[in-house]
């Protein structure tokens, strides 16, 4: 699939990218995540937010499954844009049980039915 990455557009906040790594066997490489940034991008608890999935391949992808810190989030998937549901109660603020550290898992479902596995 190439180099991926993931644009976190928060809701009325500057949107930021981060690098998407492929991970087969869906481990966590926690201190290589950790250590690969020069930057430091901070997520919000009180905030909704949409992504932007970029790659090569982005017309084989089917559909999206979301996992922020390994809990499955309700995401919708168009053409590399994915987008949380409201639950009935306003905005979908996915990182409101978030403290500290934020893994970002994304199953990729491809049109030939495999999955590949990224995290940020």
């Amino acid at each position: 699939m190439g180099t991926s990455s993931l644009t976190l557009i928060p809701y009325r906040m500057k949107a930021f990218t981060v690098e998407l790594l492929e991970n087969d066997t869906w481990k966590r490489y926690s201190e290589h995540i950790i250590n690969r940034t020069e930057e430091s991008n901070s997520v919000f608890s009180d905030l909704s937010y949409e992504f932007s999935l970029s790659c090569n391949d982005l017309d084989l992808i089917q559909d999206v499954r979301v996992y922020i810190n390994d809990t499955y989030e309700q995401s919708l998937y168009n053409n590399g844009k994915i987008r949380f549901p409201s639950k009935g109660n306003g905005e979908r603020r996915i990182f409101l049980d978030c403290y500290g550290f934020v893994e970002i898992g994304l199953a990729l479902i491809l049109s030939n039915g495999t999955e590949r596995f990224l995290t940020a």
